[in-house]
């Protein structure tokens, strides 16, 4: 559990996919957040859209369920994000959730 609240897929235009060479097309739109947490610790905002998880694409609001399925609490994990028009990553510490 990161503290995110996401319910939207989006297809990446082809031009931000090439500029970033970005290996999916669809990416998962940050909607909200939890005021505290990990989210907000690594300054995830809304409208960030991620395209990975620890390295691996994420094409959708399934794949990046289980990329984060896979993460126990306590440990470190890398989101890509696309912040904007610039890709970045951001390391957060995943928890038990509520």
């Amino acid at each position: 559990m990161i503290g995110l609240i996401i319910i939207a897929a989006w297809l990446i235009a082809r031009s931000l996919r090439q500029q970033e060479r970005l290996n999916a097309a669809r990416a998962v739109e940050i909607l909200s957040r939890e005021l505290e947490g990990p989210a907000a610790g690594a300054d995830l905002r809304a409208g960030d859209l991620i395209v990975g998880v620890n390295g691996q694409s994420v094409d959708g609001i399934d794949a990046l369920h289980r990329a984060l399925g896979r993460v126990p609490p306590g440990a470190e994990l890398q989101l890509s994000i696309v912040r904007r028009t610039q890709l970045s990553t951001v390391s957060l510490t995943a928890r038990e959730p509520p």
